[in-house]
């Protein structure tokens, strides 16, 4: 029985790439709110300063707690963002390198042995559906132009 095998890396520089700036992005984000969220309580605790409320007042303490939850709760939407963005990053990021490879690979083989009228042709989830029919008809094309010369 054979067992069907997913490569999830198929251009690893151009994936990697794309999953780290996702990433970035997604803390650069998170430091916005956190900045804003941080802004907004001291804001808060500064009128509570100007309200004359004691420093030791439940109210300060009530606020510094308030921090440290919206703190650990954007932590782990942090990390729920990463994981979910890098498995769907990944996915279409493998949807969009497969035809580039597929060709890369395909024009390669030519290269190197000739062509033997063998088609390209890409995965059905792939982008990018179109090329393998007009990449099949360049070589068609040149094909016949290059048997009518030979016939000429």
């Amino acid at each position: 029985m054979q067992t069907k095998r997913t490569k999830f890396l198929i251009y690893p520089k151009f994936q990697l790439i794309l999953i780290a700036m996702n990433t970035l992005l997604m803390a650069f984000i998170s430091g916005l709110v956190a900045l804003q969220v941080r802004r907004s309580l001291n804001g808060i605790k500064q009128m509570g300063f100007e309200a004359q409320i004691s420093p030791d007042h439940p109210f300060f303490k009530f606020l510094d707690w308030q921090m440290s939850q919206i703190a650990s709760s954007l932590a782990v939407a942090f990390v729920a963002s990463c994981l979910i963005s890098f498995a769907v990053t990944l996915m279409l990021s493998h949807r969009l390198a497969g035809p580039v490879v597929r060709l890369r690979n395909f024009f390669g083989n030519i290269a190197r042995n000739g062509w033997n009228g063998e088609k390209v042709n890409f995965r059905k989830k792939d982008f990018f559906s179109d090329l393998p029919l007009e990449v099949n008809n360049a070589l068609d094309r040149i094909q016949k132009d290059s048997s009518e010369k030979k016939a000429a």
